[in-house]
């Protein structure tokens, strides 16, 4: 819940969608700061959607995004992996990702997710919103995503590469 996580890009696109679908909510999870506090005072205010909650801090990454359908990453710097797009995807969630750093590594355009231009609120707006019309879609997604990140990142995966690293000292 940082500015450099790209928080007030996450408050623009939740204004953004809140005009056309009342009905979609977003959530902030994690601990609560300066900068949450001042969303929270917003809200109370009126000045921004009530779509919008500062939900706080969770134990797990599972309980976070349980409560989720589409996980955004839209850090304003280059991450260097994206641990929240790979827990996503491994929970059967769809991921919006900026075209910035790691993530966009892991996320299938159009069938994991999508990766939208760096900064690009409008697109991030306009995918979720497209999601929100057709669940069907959503849950194909997710199942997309959980296969991928099986696929790339599960046990088998990791067992591949372990052993293709040390294929060489153990010959």
């Amino acid at each position: 819940n940082a500015p450099k996580k790209g928080l007030e890009d996450f408050v623009t696109i939740a204004q953004a969608v809140a005009r056309i679908r009342p009905e979609i909510e977003f959530l902030l999870i994690g601990p609560k700061n300066a900068h949450t506090v001042s969303i929270e005072q917003g809200l109370a205010a009126g000045t921004l959607p009530a779509t919008l909650s500062v939900a706080g801090y969770r134990e797990t990454p599972a309980q976070a995004i349980g409560e989720l359908d589409v996980v955004l990453s839209i850090s304003q710097f280059q991450e260097s992996f994206g641990r929240t797009v790979l827990e996503a995807m491994a929970a059967g969630r769809p991921a919006i990702v900026y075209d910035h750093g790691a993530p966009p590594e892991m996320v299938e355009e159009g069938r994991t997710g999508h990766v939208v231009p760096f900064g690009d609120t409008d697109a991030v707006a306009e995918r979720i919103c497209a999601l929100a019309e057709d669940r069907k879609a959503l849950l194909m997604m997710g199942a997309r995503a959980r296969d991928r990140a099986v696929e790339r990142f599960g046990r088998a995966a990791y067992n591949g590469a372990k052993k293709a690293a040390y294929a060489r000292y153990l010959d």
